[in-house]
């Protein structure tokens, strides 16, 4: 049964506003990195301190980690575990590193989907919310999409242009999992 649904893309991909159309409750990942403008702790990450992650880490509390331009990203093991016992349906947004230990740890309870979007369209939305970092995103783009398209169970395609089928296609995809459970 299929009780994770992961979100993998290059970074301005659209894959976190894109699993908020699932309608699913969203697991919360920790970071090092400094809040955003308009981010909540607990909400959209768990901000702390490197050492108090890699203390996580350390105890098992990670499944894993990635560190991307110099902060630490991570997702918590027992969010994951507590909801396929409950038989729960949720959502993550990961990096690759992350989906592959996903299907390694979880892989009949797993469904990735990748987001891909055109370069340009990519830095234009990592400008909009003031991500510093254009140049080696933009040297690391092909192998992200490469490793997403190894990866994934569905692509979608999330351009400017078509957003909005983008969208139909999740909430279709949320509820026909929430509707069956035969996946």
């Amino acid at each position: 049964m299929i009780n994770i649904v992961a979100f993998i893309g290059p970074s301005g991909s659209g894959k976190t506003t894109l699993a908020k159309y699932m309608n699913l409750r969203k697991v919360i990942t920790f970071t090092t990195r400094p809040v955003r403008k308009g981010e909540r702790d607990g909400v959209d990450y768990f901000f702390m301190e490197k050492k108090e992650f890699l203390r996580l880490y350390d105890e098992g509390e990670l499944l894993e980690y990635t560190e991307y331009n110099g902060h630490l990203y991570g997702m918590g093991i027992k969010p994951l575990r507590d909801s396929i016992s409950k038989g729960e349906l949720i959502s993550i947004v990961v990096d690759i590193n992350g989906a592959k230990r996903l299907k390694e740890v979880f892989p009949d309870n797993l469904l990735v989907i990748g987001i891909r979007t055109p370069l340009e369209e990519c830095f234009e939305r990592m400008k909009e919310r003031g991500d510093p970092d254009f140049s080696s995103r933009s040297k690391l783009y092909g192998e992200e999409i490469d490793a997403m398209t190894d990866i994934s169970h569905v692509i979608i395609l999330n351009t400017k242009d078509n957003w909005w089928m983008s969208r139909i296609i999740i909430e279709g995809i949320g509820s026909k999992l929430e509707e069956t459970d035969w996946v």
